[in-house]
């Protein structure tokens, strides 16, 4: 939407793309922004693949662009190399078969398959030896370094 040149209201003269005047009338919101929170807009299919079909989007990791300077829109490998909007239809098909929710690509969310993997490990590793497994505890690192240093310090001379 664009701004009128002067307020609705009180008919003073408003800057380009102003958002307000101060006599209090504000620009009406766009119908794609009434329900958004404050904040800074957060990608949902952050990390996947920019190529849409069908109104649905390429769930692979989007990892290659066109440009060198780190800017988007970031292709799996088969849609960067693929034209045809029909076999990108089916890789987009296929990438909701692979992934039936939106896979989370982030640091955090990566971070947090590795915990909850390391977690099963260890869980696995105590049930198997009948909850007797004293080793270090990946989920806590200091824990590691304490056996660690203990280990080295307990060595005689040697």
């Amino acid at each position: 939407m664009t701004t009128p040149s002067a307020c609705p209201d009180c008919g003073e003269r408003l800057k380009p793309r102003a958002s307000s005047c101060p006599c209090g009338w504000k620009a009406p919101v766009s119908a794609s922004r009434a329900g958004a929170v404050a904040g800074p807009y957060v990608d949902p299919f952050y990390g996947c693949c920019a190529w849409e079909s069908g109104g649905q989007r390429c769930r692979y990791p989007g990892t290659v662009a066109h440009s060198i300077h780190g800017g988007g829109p970031y292709y799996c490998s088969a849609h960067f190399h693929n034209a045809d909007p029909l076999v990108g239809g089916q890789i987009v098909d296929e990438s909701i078969r692979d992934f039936p929710s939106v896979p989370d690509y982030s640091v955090d969310g990566r971070r947090a398959s590795i915990f909850a993997r390391w977690r099963a490990e260890e869980e696995a590793r105590r049930a198997a030896d009948g909850g007797r497994y004293g080793g270090p505890s990946r989920l806590d690192p200091r824990a590691a370094v304490d056996e660690t240093v203990s280990h080295l310090t307990s060595r005689g001379p040697g």
